[in-house]
């Protein structure tokens, strides 16, 4: 069931845009599931949750019950019932409760019993060391101990590779917020130079050289499409990292930059068009 349930969870990370874009919780979660070394680190945890419930289960209360008798059609030649509840306690302590009855013609007179039965309870308490450090508190001090190093692994594990896709996604929504920078910068250079080049034409006289204006529109263009194809790179090492193909970019939210955020990166440090020469 649990299997069923992480299977449809990724489905739902991987579909395309089609009800809601992807974001970066859905990537996260993806990686995680994904990923063999988290898997692995699963079946550890859960290899020594069982150890340790294995280890308790030494504490849990049992019960036996004996009952052996012969009869010959309706004549009872003898019927012998015991009955004993064990208790672990904390060490090698044990609590017991029992009773025992007996009847018929042929029981054996050295265990005869009251026709009321008997009924016992006692105790036993090992002498030593083992009424402190008994093997089976032992057993569920290591289990407890193997459990809890599994969890923190598991933990560390699943941070790790949060970590890593974190760094991947950031990296392409960097080159994503790049892309639309440049490509904004370039429409609106390309809209000026048009702009100046009509009012060339009209006899106007233009207040910038359009020649320089020409080479900063080009030099956004090559810009633009270097840091698309950038983008492309970094979905591919996404895609790449979750060990499935997304079949495209337009599925997914890239993550929403403050401009604090770009500060000492290679990338434009305002979505706005006024941040471009």
């Amino acid at each position: 069931m649990t299997t069923m349930l992480r299977f449809v969870g990724l489905l739902g990370c991987l579909l395309p845009l089609g009800i809601h874009a992807q974001t970066l919780p859905d990537f996260l979660e993806a990686a995680v599931i994904e990923s063999p070394v988290w898997q692995r680190a699963s079946i550890d945890l859960r290899k020594a949750e069982a150890k340790l419930l294995e280890a308790q289960a030494a504490f849990d209360p049992t019960w036996r019950l004996s009952d052996r008798g012969k009869s010959v059609g309706a004549n009872l030649s003898y019927r012998y019932q015991d009955v004993q509840w064990r208790i672990p306690a904390l060490g090698g302590v044990d609590l017991y409760v029992g009773g025992q009855w007996g009847q018929g013609d042929w029981m054996n007179p050295e265990s005869a019993l009251p026709a009321s039965g008997l009924v016992a309870a006692g105790i036993s308490v090992p002498m030593g060391p083992t009424l402190w450090f008994s093997e089976r508190q032992q057993k569920v001090t290591r289990a407890r101990w193997h459990y809890r190093m599994a969890e923190q692994q598991w933990n560390l594990t699943r941070w790790d590779i949060q970590r890593k896709a974190l760094d991947l996604y950031l990296t392409w929504s960097l080159k994503v917020a790049a892309q639309e920078a440049y490509a904004s910068s370039w429409t609106y250079l390309d809209a000026q130079l048009n702009m100046y080049r009509q009012a060339f034409r009209m006899g106007g006289v233009s207040q910038r050289d359009t020649l320089d204006l020409f080479a900063a529109r080009n030099t956004r263009k090559s810009q633009a499409l270097q840091s698309g194809w950038e983008a492309q790179t970094a979905f591919e090492k996404m895609s790449s990292f979750l060990g499935l193909p997304i079949d495209s970019m337009k599925a997914w939210q890239p993550m929403e930059l403050e401009a604090d955020t770009w500060l000492g990166l290679p990338v434009p440090v305002a979505h706005s068009v006024e941040a471009f020469p």
